[in-house]
């Protein structure tokens, strides 16, 4: 398994378990690993301020990173 694929698991492990700082530590991590669902996941998270400071332009950054990386949510 790709490591970008597995530090994206163990951030959604804390995002369900409501560790939300973690999780975000987690997906920068895969999202540096060029995971593009890491991406849209930060993504999500700036847009909604989980576990982040809510930041509109930090949410539509990573959220066009994801896509340019392919991913099609």
């Amino acid at each position: 398994m790709e490591v970008g694929l597995v530090r994206l698991e163990v951030a959604l492990v804390h995002m369900r378990r409501g560790r939300l700082e973690e999780a975000v530590k987690w997906l920068r991590k895969a999202a540096d690993a060029k995971q593009p669902r890491a991406c849209y996941w930060l993504g999500c998270c700036f847009g909604r301020g989980w576990g982040v400071r809510a930041s509109e332009e930090q949410a539509v950054m990573w959220t066009r990173a994801s896509a340019k990386m392919g991913d099609r949510v």
